[in-house]
């Protein structure tokens, strides 16, 4: 969505600040990283307000999913895999999930794997294979497949395009 295009926006551009090193760079970076902490709790904020939450154990619970999915993106997971954290079942899991955060489980992970992805494609230092595989795609076609819906380009497209800005 708009938000989440602008916090990516946001992401890369911290990133850039970061690599061109210029005087201040550092502030410039943390006040990114503050607009991206913005956006995020607004958008937390709008979740809580629809009481999708009824508890704190629901934020403990969908804490519990992220901590899973942020610490595994790179190796095979499954819907069996991502309940288990949380000690719910597979139906359970993606019913919550799916309520808080409007994606399901498998969503979300291939977006954070695309998010992943893009310092490693802006590195030079990795192919499309390999970063497929770092971030945790079965193969770099998939990962061209799943790059082009969520960011609407190409990888290699992206990666001139941010070049071409810089």
């Amino acid at each position: 969505n708009k938000t989440h295009k602008k916090i990516m926006s946001l992401v890369l551009e911290a990133n850039d600040i970061f690599q061109e090193k210029k005087p201040c760079y550092e502030l410039l970076v943390k006040s990114k990283v503050c607009e991206i902490w913005s956006l995020f709790f607004n958008e937390i904020d709008s979740i809580l307000q629809e009481k999708q939450f009824v508890n704190s154990n629901d934020v403990l619970r969908l804490s519990k999913i992220l901590d899973f999915i942020h610490s595994n993106y790179k190796n095979k997971i499954t819907l069996d895999d991502i309940a288990e954290s949380c000690n719910i079942s597979k139906s359970e899991c993606c019913r919550f999930f799916k309520k808080a955060t409007r994606q399901t489980p498998f969503e979300y992970l291939l977006n954070y794997r695309i998010k992943k992805s893009i310092p490693l494609l802006l590195s030079d230092k990795y192919n499309i294979t390999e970063i497929a595989e770092k971030v945790g795609f079965s193969n770099a076609s998939y990962y061209t497949e799943i790059f082009k819906r969520v960011m609407d380009l190409s990888p290699t497209k992206y990666k001139k395009e941010q070049l071409f800005k810089s």
